[in-house]
């Protein structure tokens, strides 16, 4: 699933900036049991599986939806809450049914800005893709294409001084 942005609440703000590595470590999905209902509850609370700030220094929550229940519920929105249950950051996602089997991966962005590259919770000791691409592979990336491009201009400028020599290739 794609990057979702969420909104901190006004209690969020206070959290994210203060005491965030002790209190935003859980999330809540939030839904209802049919695609276009009025009203919304909170159907599983879960520990959040990292979050960390991206090379952007965008607070990015990672959270894995369950695939071994089923919920037959459609999730609306997914809350990053408090040991309390208090809602720090909210983020509307697109109305999907959760069934058994069919588990992914939320990547949520909130707009509070760190320092890039820093661990702000982490529950696992492995990596998660999002955390690999925006940590480790963008600078990888832009090593990389430095050095395609200065190989690049290696060989063109070998290239003009033997055909300048009349020694064409």
């Amino acid at each position: 699933m794609d990057t979702i942005t969420a909104i901190a609440t006004e209690h969020g703000l206070g959290v994210l900036k203060s005491t965030l590595k002790s209190q935003a470590n859980r999330y809540q999905l939030v839904g209802a049991s049919t695609h276009s209902a009025s009203s919304t509850s909170v159907f599983h609370e879960s520990q959040i599986d990292n979050s960390y700030y991206d090379t952007s220094g965008v607070l990015t929550f990672i959270v894995n939806l369950p695939s071994d229940k089923d919920f037959q519920m459609y999730l609306y929105e997914v809350r990053i809450v408090d040991a309390s249950g208090s809602t720090i950051v909210s983020a509307k996602t697109p109305k999907i049914a959760l069934s058994t089997g069919i588990g992914g991966m939320l990547t949520i962005k909130a707009a509070v800005s760190g320092e890039p590259g820093e661990i702000v919770f982490k529950a696992t000791d492995y990596i998660t893709g999002s955390e690999l691409t925006d940590l480790w592979m963008n600078p990888i990336y832009a090593n990389a294409t430095a050095t395609i491009q200065n190989a690049t201009r290696q060989i063109q400028l070998h290239n003009r001084i033997l055909t300048t020599e009349g020694k064409a290739l």
